[in-house]
């Protein structure tokens, strides 16, 4: 018969298995309720003072031996407690060089140093240089329950399936961010949080076409808008593609969308140059998706799209050599081909089929103000139902849009906003599938974060394609895991860039000569093992994470729910608390 035991080298004796930890607490327990009852049998039995008096101490003794042994057991397999016994020693975690280096207050606010113009980061709250990833709950004893950070300068992504509190992780780096922030969400929960808190530093708007939950729309925004010049339709035809693109899609995907977008961004430039919105857009996209070459040259007038575009490039208007040529082309094609076509264009506009949704989209006195909204400590929330993809092209294309004059604004400071612009993409992948492989590598350049928020690593390769969806994962440095993750793959290269670490693993063995005789042998054995293992990553308790790129170590922290500082924070402003 053999048994084995682990030790670390960091010291320390052998660790117990809760098999045998169990075993000592019932005979522990046993023994104290016998010494009890028997305790208590002699002093009814004998009558004698003196021995009633030693029944009774041994009564006591016995009692207080058995309630230990109880207590320990609750102690001891109190659910935080034994996840923590499963991060093992402290070898391989986050320890105090990291904290000094990279991974507390005074390093990110090092770190800081220059990078937001000539704001001196030792002059205000850490928040303004890095945002909270939690307390650190592994590693050395003496760390624990320690604040570690990460810069705003670098970009995250948080991983975790549904109801593994995403939102709630998400909470604190809204409330926290030093300049503006965009917020797509799912839900109307993240803005219903915030908004109050957030509406006491700077201008709030909603953006919420849908109507979901409660919440109104503050402005209006038409994507027409800014699209009679050519780079700008160009871009607005692809974020609409994207985003009425479903994941996963044929393998002529690429294909398709190609010729959509072809499409799309002559109707925009033609709505532009016409003075018409998107109204006109979704028309000419349902009219053409249906009619035939012959019925569509029999009925060409002055306010078909192709006829609007060459009118103005015979005028010398800003049409592009080309466009007008290719839509007809399009337009002309044999019926399959335009059927494919029309396959991707039809759902890119087709939110304008809500009345609500196409009433947001029309000009009007309370259209967005961007550059309004990034001087200030604004925060946008957009909002759009995870069950309906057809607000995706427009959430995605109103997104691109602030990116893209962010990085306008961006270059009249010499290329970075002064203060930090946050892009908080809550259920990226769903609703706004920005091309999030260029944002990830170049957004800290220009003073913007991104942290992409997705419930598998399956998303990435799903809506960008595996080598995108490569590139996105590995320039989202700080990477939030949260409980839950399932997925044997997911979980396996998760704990690979954790690392591993060195341990001494202590066998005994017990073995019966043919003399009779017992024998007994222990060894030990250098080996490594995954410092964090997959099985562990997904057990992790609620409001727990498992985060790398802090450091060159990796740590497991706990984080406040966001209901929970919500209400702090509405208690100390006199505002009725709520779980918002």
């Amino acid at each position: 018969m053999t048994g084995a035991a682990v030790r670390r080298l960091s010291g320390g004796p052998p660790q117990r298995t809760e098999h045998e930890v169990r075993a000592v607490e019932v005979r522990v327990g046993a023994a104290g309720a016998a010494a009890a009852v028997g305790s208590a049998v002699l002093g009814a039995a004998t009558g004698v003072p003196l021995v009633d008096a030693i029944a009774l101490l041994g009564g006591a003794a016995g009692s207080v031996t058995a309630a230990a042994a109880a207590c320990h057991h609750r102690y001891y397999f109190e659910p935080n407690r034994r996840f923590r016994r499963e991060l093992g020693g402290p070898a391989g975690w986050l320890d105090e060089q990291d904290l000094r280096s990279t991974a507390g207050a005074d390093a990110v606010r090092q770190l800081a140093v220059g990078t937001w113009g000539e704001r001196d980061p030792w002059a205000h709250h850490v928040a303004v240089s890095g945002w909270e990833a939690g307390r650190l709950v592994s590693g050395p004893r003496r760390l624990r329950g320690r604040r570690v950070y990460s810069p705003w300068a670098r970009g995250i992504g948080i991983l975790g399936p549904q109801g593994s509190g995403k939102t709630q992780y998400l909470i604190r780096m809204l409330l926290d961010a030093p300049g503006a922030v965009v917020a797509p969400s799912t839900k109307p929960e993240l803005a219903e949080a915030t908004l109050a808190l957030r509406a006491e530093s700077g201008p709030v708007y909603v953006f919420n076409p849908g109507r979901l939950g409660t919440l109104e729309n503050t402005f209006r925004w038409n994507p027409v808008a800014g699209c009679a010049d050519q780079a700008i339709a160009d871009k607005r035809a692809w974020a609409l593609v994207r985003g009425g693109t479903p994941p996963g899609g044929s393998e002529r995907q690429e294909f398709w969308s190609l010729k959509a977008q072809e499409i799309i961004r002559c109707y925009l430039m033609a709505a532009a140059l016409s003075g018409r919105g998107m109204d006109a857009v979704a028309a000419w996209a349902n009219r053409d998706a249906v009619i035939t070459s012959e019925e569509r040259r029999r009925g060409t007038t002055a306010d078909d799209p192709a006829q609007i575009l060459r009118g103005h490039a015979r005028a010398g208007g800003p049409v592009p050599p080309g466009w007008v040529e290719t839509l007809e082309t399009h337009l002309g094609a044999a019926p399959n081909t335009k059927t494919g076509y029309f396959a991707t264009v039809t759902p890119s506009v087709g939110f304008m089929d809500n009345p609500t949704v196409a009433e947001a989209c029309r000009p009007g006195a309370d259209e967005l103000d961007v550059h309004a909204f990034l001087a200030g400590r604004g925060t946008l929330y957009m909002i759009g139902g995870s069950g309906d993809r057809r607000l995706a092209p427009l959430l995605t294309a109103l997104t691109e849009h602030l990116f893209d004059e962010a990085q306008r604004v961006a270059a009249r400071y010499g290329g970075r906003l002064p203060t930090t612009l946050a892009f908080l993409l809550d259920e990226v992948a769903n609703i706004t599938p920005v091309p999030l492989d260029r944002w990830a590598a170049d957004s800290r350049g220009w003073g913007i974060t991104v942290c992409a928020v997705l419930q598998s690593l399956a998303q990435l390769a799903t809506t960008w394609g595996r080598d995108a969806g490569h590139v996105i994962w590995e320039n989202l440095p700080t990477k939030v895991i949260l409980p839950g993750v399932a997925n044997p793959d997911d979980l396996d290269h998760l704990s690979y860039l954790g690392g591993q670490r060195w341990v001494a693993r202590e066998s005994e063995g017990a073995s019966i000569g043919a003399d009779g005789r017992h024998g007994h042998s222990v060894s030990t054995q250098r080996t490594r093992e995954p410092v964090m293992a997959g099985d562990v990553i997904s057990r992790m308790p609620a409001w727990h994470a498992y985060v790398l790129g802090l450091a060159r170590h990796p740590a497991v922290v706990r984080y406040e729910p966001g209901y929970r500082l919500v209400a702090r924070a509405r208690a100390a402003n006199g505002v009725g608390a709520g779980r918002g």
